[in-house]
């Protein structure tokens, strides 16, 4: 085994759809230490929105955080770190298809949740609204977009003043054979 540290990398997720809330949690360089970034992302309009993280962290601190989405009734759940890249991923794709920058704070905790390089990604930007997986048509990513920037804009993105839609693929419309 070589000298370098191996460090281990944990994930977790909002149940929620559209936006959704991503930890990642990795071993820290300092023994007893972590680091975790929780990142927000909006699979439905605006992409990778806010991150907030630490590196060298103390782990009681990331308790505080999921004592505080139970507080506020938000359902966390383990997923594989596989997964948390896959979103973050995808928000960071959509940013870049609306022509915004990744926020200053994501950049700095990114590597957290490790190579980002090695998810690929193809076809629809936006993705079925079920099974976050099935395409859509190039028609549907223009109208999301469309709807996205001029909520961005006008600073509603997020809120209860937001248009609310939803598209599915074929497969989860029925469409096509499962």
């Amino acid at each position: 085994m070589s000298g370098k540290m191996v460090r281990h990398r944990y994930a977790y997720r909002s149940a929620s759809r559209g936006s959704v809330i991503v930890i990642v949690v990795r071993d820290s360089v300092k023994p007893g230490k972590i680091d975790y970034v929780v990142a927000l992302v909006d699979l439905w309009k605006a992409g990778l929105k806010r991150c907030f993280g630490k590196f060298n962290a103390k782990a009681r601190e990331l308790e505080k955080i999921f004592d505080g989405f139970e507080k506020d009734g938000i359902v966390i759940r383990p997923i594989a770190p596989k997964e948390a890249r896959w979103i973050i991923k995808e928000g960071i794709r959509i940013r870049e298809f609306l022509n915004l920058s990744i926020p200053s704070k994501c950049k700095k905790l990114l590597p957290i949740v490790g190579d980002l390089d090695s998810v690929k990604i193809t076809g629809s930007i936006y993705k079925c609204f079920k099974c976050m997986k099935g395409e859509l048509s190039p028609e549907i990513d223009q109208f999301i977009k469309k709807v996205a920037l001029r909520e961005i804009k006008e600073g509603i993105v997020g809120t209860p003043d937001e248009m609310r839609i939803y598209f599915l693929c074929d497969k989860c419309k029925g469409l096509t054979k499962r």
